[in-house]
């Protein structure tokens, strides 16, 4: 049986390692006098944030249904984390998309980071489940 409380453990001990580093990263961009490059590492930390919060918003929603059995509420876990992957980033597509219309070189790069990040995110989260 699969155990959203063991997946949660994984996913959040590996993104915090990812957080981890991106912070480092950021750090040592920062220290270096690259500042638009240290923005894109807080921009993707920022979403790591998102998707750490999510997944325990997710646990709690799922943890409240009583009437379901266990391995019924880890598949209900898996496919509610998941759709927040389409979800949350369908504003940033509808941004990027404008942003290309209007050639907003800074904003494209914005845009395409934070998906970028979420899609790192829900690949780390389907290798576990």
């Amino acid at each position: 049986m699969k155990n959203i409380d063991i997946i949660i453990e994984q996913y959040t001990d590996l993104l915090n390692e990812i957080k981890e580093k991106c912070k480092l990263k950021c750090n040592e961009l920062t220290d270096d006098n690259r500042k638009d490059e240290a923005d894109l590492e807080k921009i993707k930390l920022n979403i790591y944030d998102i998707f750490t919060s999510f997944i325990g918003v997710t646990q709690k929603q799922i943890s409240s249904k009583k009437d379901i059995d266990e391995d019924l509420k880890y598949e209900a876990f898996c496919s509610a984390y998941l759709q927040t992957f389409d979800k949350i980033p369908q504003s940033w597509r509808v941004k990027l998309e404008k942003a290309k219309e209007n050639n907003a070189v800074i904003d494209i790069i914005i845009e395409e980071t934070k998906i970028s990040a979420a899609s790192e995110l829900k690949n780390i989260f389907t290798g576990l489940i």
